[in-house]
């Protein structure tokens, strides 16, 4: 200011101090002893003399001021084939920092850091379809969005929620709990003991690392807390995961680890255990398809017309569920395949096949009451390879030996309720049998039945009860 003064010829001591209230003259040319006074309008007026030239002060008329309107900035499209969002010192990013991509088939790669914020891709914290959320890394975070999501929970232990829509959900690492949603999920757990559920329709559910608990199925509130069910697929991973299928037809794979339950439920399912020892198979209510595959497994088929293949492995299976023969029906198919397996038929016209290894075949259900151990069932025992023991009598739920097969009429043979047994080897395969060996006699078959030799039971009547028929021997 001082050097602009000069150069209008003033003398520097006659100016104390020069005021701006505004910027509304366009321009202001000092005179000597003089000032500027404003017109009516605010425009610049002719000088007038000042006898003390000792200030100058500059205004405007408020009639002329300009209110400054910000203009609205509108979001940029991003036109390139990979979209980069780094959060470091440098290029910092913010909560609900929105980046539409102008063209479909593009990469989004998201690093995420420590904030605990999410990041929004071409949608908003709202309910509307929204394309890509993630998580970045406080785990705090939750999502209830409509539309087709993919979510990544991010570091953390995150709650994930699909909501509507078929959504795609990646809960990363950390512990997290992952709902699905109304429809057809895609769901990774990821790293750590995770608790996942599909909720809906079809969805495939994958455990990955850690133990988890997963579910195809479960309660959503909508008008009340409604069971839902679908047809899921759930994978468990290398360590020992719960897979609970619930309501409608699913597919579970324990594949590698110590899975503690892998239960099908409702429907018919597919249980396959994979490697690992998997400490319970179950299939519920329906026709289920069980198979142990490797390891040393428990295989339980419950309600309905189940097969069940143990797989390589010391295995155990059984026909029916062991807690009562009221609830626990169905003609089942048991293999134990490869090892030296344990198969329990149950209360119905059951198959058993041990296949390779020593096995010990149990037809009825054995935690019947007494008189109605596989009493009006037929059962088929195949031993297969090895030394194998077919069992006609054991203990009873009191502790007593107790005869399978004996419907207690000692009055008839009882030719509606025997084991058939397919591959008895003499001197290589044995019986298991309830009281003394004198109790029992060996003969014919009876007339209609599949040739071979009977195993009669004595008893205390005056019929022999038929208890097992040795086809072909």
């Amino acid at each position: 200011m001082e050097e602009e003064l000069q150069q209008q010829g003033l003398p520097q001591s006659e100016i104390e101090q020069v005021e701006e209230f505004n910027q509304s003259f366009e321009e202001v040319t000092f005179a000597s002893k003089s000032q500027r006074a404003p017109s009516d309008n605010g425009a610049p007026s002719e000088p007038t003399p000042d006898s003390q030239g000792t200030s100058f002060t500059v205004e405007s008329n408020a009639v002329a001021d300009e209110e400054i309107t910000p203009e609205e900035i509108e979001p940029a499209k991003v036109d390139s084939s990979t979209l980069d969002a780094v959060n470091s010192a440098i290029e910092q990013l913010t909560p609900s920092e929105i980046a539409d991509v102008a063209e479909s088939g593009k990469t989004v790669n998201v690093k995420t850091g420590t904030p605990d914020s999410d990041l929004y891709i071409n949608g908003s914290n709202s309910l509307d379809a929204i394309d890509l959320i993630v998580s970045l890394g406080g785990g705090d975070g939750s999502f209830a969005r409509q539309g087709d999501d993919i979510i990544s929970g991010g570091l953390g232990n995150d709650r994930l929620y699909g909501q509507g829509g078929e959504d795609k959900i990646y809960g990363d690492k950390g512990k997290d709990v992952v709902q699905g949603g109304r429809l057809n999920d895609t769901i990774r757990s990821g790293v750590g003991d995770d608790n996942i559920r599909g909720d809906g329709e079809d969805d495939r559910i994958n455990g990955d690392d850690g133990n988890d608990f997963l579910s195809g199925d479960g309660l959503i509130g909508v008008g009340g807390d409604d069971l839902t069910f679908g047809n899921d697929k759930l994978f468990g991973d290398k360590a020992g995961d719960r897979i609970y299928g619930l309501k409608g037809n699913d597919t579970i794979y324990g594949n590698a680890g110590n899975d503690p339950v892998l239960f099908g439920g409702d429907g018919n399912d597919t249980v396959n255990g994979g490697k690992g020892k998997d400490r319970m198979i179950l299939g519920g209510e329906g026709d289920d398809i069980l198979n142990g595959n490797a390891g040393v497994d428990t295989i339980k088929g419950q309600d309905g017309g189940d097969k069940l293949s143990g797989g390589s492995g010391n295995d155990t299976l059984y026909g029916d569920s062991d807690d009562s023969a009221i609830d626990s029906i169905g003609s089942d198919t048991l293999s134990g395949n490869g090892g030296d397996d344990e198969l329990f038929g149950g209360a119905q016209d059951d198959t058993l096949k041990g296949g390779k290894g020593s096995d010990t075949l149990t037809g009825v259900e054995s935690f019947q009451d007494e008189f109605d151990y596989g009493s009006d069932t037929i059962d088929t025992l195949t031993g297969g390879a090895g030394q194998d023991t077919f069992a006609l009598g054991g203990e009873g739920k009191d502790g007593e030996d107790v005869v399978y097969y004996n419907d207690g009429n000692f009055q008839e043979q009882g030719l509606d309720d025997y084991a058939l047994i397919k591959d008895f080897t003499f001197g290589e395969d044995s019986f298991d049998l309830a009281g003394s060996l004198g109790d029992y006699s060996l003969g014919s078959s009876p007339e209609g039945l599949p040739d071979g030799s009977g195993i009669f039971y004595e008893g205390e009547g005056t019929t022999p009860e038929l208890v097992g028929v040795l086809e072909g021997f």
